[in-house]
């Protein structure tokens, strides 16, 4: 449940993510939190968990609960623009 003292996790679907070691996990997770902020928790995902996950796995919870938010929005919000929602004409 969230609350004021919440994270914000993000799932990141990348293709490559199954062959990183510990070290490129970290150094990824820390460039985008210093780009974005501490307050969000990064899981990563092979980009082939978009199509075929474990019913009972983390990935499939996220797919099946969580908002799509796509790369053009986060950058937005990164770059701390005022207007971050979507697009004109999209729904």
């Amino acid at each position: 449940t969230a609350d004021d003292d919440s994270d914000i996790d993000i799932a990141v679907f990348a293709p490559g993510v199954e062959t990183w070691d510990f070290v490129q996990h970290v150094d990824t997770a820390t460039r985008i939190q210093m780009k974005l902020d501490n307050d969000i928790e990064l899981h990563f995902f092979p980009a082939s968990a978009l199509e075929h996950c474990e019913p009972a796995s983390f990935a499939a919870y996220v797919k099946e609960h969580g908002i799509r938010v796509d790369t053009a929005a986060v950058l937005r919000v990164a770059e701390k623009e005022p207007k971050y929602g979507k697009p004109e004409g999209r729904t």
